[in-house]
C-alpha cells in the first residue's frame, strides 16, 4: 500500500449533512488522499465547516452539479482526478485500486468507475435478475428500446437512450468496458477532463452522467468499470411527480438527440410506460 495517493478528489455539494460524514471517511483512512476539493455555492456557506489538512473548500457564485464540478476540475493539481458525489462512499483503499488500474494501463485514454452497491441492502444497484418477469422485460426492452438481450445489455445504452449498469456478479474479468458510467464516482486523467458546461439545464442534473459519458467517448476515452473497487450509495433517483417527469423527459430527449437516433415513437412509448409504472408503485 502506498502512503499517499496522488489524486485530487472533486466533491460537489450544497452543504448537506452527509458531506461531513464523507469527508471524515476520506480523511481518517489510509492511504492518504493528496487533495480533496469541496465545491459549494456561496448561499450554502456555513461557519461550522470542519478543517482537514488535505481538504480545500471553494465557494462559488453559481449552483449546479456540473458547473461546480467543472470549477473543481480546473482547480485540481494532480494528474489523476476523481469526481465524487457527497452521498457516494468509497474507501481510500478502493480509490487506490482504481488509481493503480489506470497507472498500469497503456496510454491515458481511459476513465474508470467502481461497481455500485446500495448502502442499505448491500446489493448491487445494477443487479440483473432472472425469471419470468425479467424475461418479459427483456423482450420489451429488446423490441421497444432496441437494447441487447438479458445480461448482454450490461453497460450499454439502447437506441432510444435507456442505459443499463454493470452487475459485478456477471463480470467475467476485473475490468469491463462500458458505454457509460454513473457520475457519482469516476476517476480521470486530468488531460481528459471536460471543462466546458456540457449540461444545458438548470436544477437537478438528471442523466448528466449519460451526457458526460457521451462527450468522453467522443474524445475517444474508454470508459471502464472495475469490480476491484466498490462505491456505496442510495438507489438511483426515479421521477415520481409529474413536474419531475417533465424535466427528466426534456433531458432524456436532449440526450436521445445527441445519439442521433430516430426512434421517436419508441422513445415516448417507453418513457410513458415507465412513468405509469412509477405511479403504480407509489
Amino acid at each position: 500500500m502506498i502512503k499517499e495517493i496522488p489524486v485530487s478528489i472533486v466533491v460537489t455539494s450544497i452543504g448537506e449533512d452527509i458531506l461531513l460524514e464523507n469527508l471524515k471517511n476520506l480523511t481518517s483512512k489510509y492511504p492518504k488522499i493528496n487533495e480533496i476539493l469541496v465545491i459549494i455555492p456561496e448561499e450554502f456557506k456555513k461557519s461550522e465547516f470542519i478543517d482537514f489538512d488535505n481538504v480545500k473548500y471553494y465557494f462559488t457564485k453559481f449552483k449546479g452539479q456540473v458547473t461546480q464540478r467543472i470549477y473543481g476540475f480546473k482547480k485540481a493539481k494532480n494528474n489523476y482526478v476523481l469526481q465524487l458525489d457527497c452521498d457516494c462512499f468509497i474507501s481510500n483503499s478502493d480509490i487506490e485500486k482504481m488509481y493503480l488500474v489506470l497507472l498500469n494501463l497503456y496510454g491515458t485514454n481511459y476513465a474508470i468507475a467502481p461497481v455500485y452497491y446500495c448502502d442499505k441492502s448491500n446489493k448491487s444497484i445494477h443487479e440483473f435478475t432472472v425469471g419470468f418477469w425479467s424475461n418479459i422485460k427483456n423482450i420489451l426492452t429488446y423490441f421497444i428500446c432496441g437494447s441487447k438481450y438479458s445480461i448482454f445489455k450490461m453497460g450499454t445504452v439502447s437506441n432510444i437512450g435507456t442505459n443499463y449498469g454493470v452487475d459485478p456478479n456477471y463480470m467475467f474479468n476485473d475490468i469491463f468496458i462500458s458505454e457509460w458510467v454513473p457520475g457519482g464516482c469516476v476517476m480521470h486523467y486530468k488531460e481528459n477532463l471536460i471543462t466546458h458546461n456540457y449540461y444545458p439545464f438548470k436544477g437537478k442534473a438528471y442523466s448528466e452522467d449519460l451526457i458526460h459519458s457521451f462527450f468522453l467517448r467522443n474524445k475517444k476515452i474508454q470508459l471502464l468499470v472495475t469490480k476491484k473497487s466498490k462505491c456505496y450509495t442510495e438507489q438511483p433517483f426515479v421521477p415520481k411527480e409529474f413536474s419531475e417527469f417533465k424535466k427528466f423527459l426534456k433531458v432524456q430527449k436532449y440526450y436521445w438527440k445527441l445519439l442521433n437516433n430516430n426512434s421517436y415513437v419508441k422513445f415516448y412509448i417507453w418513457r410513458i410506460l415507465n412513468y405509469l409504472r412509477f405511479i403504480v408503485q407509489r
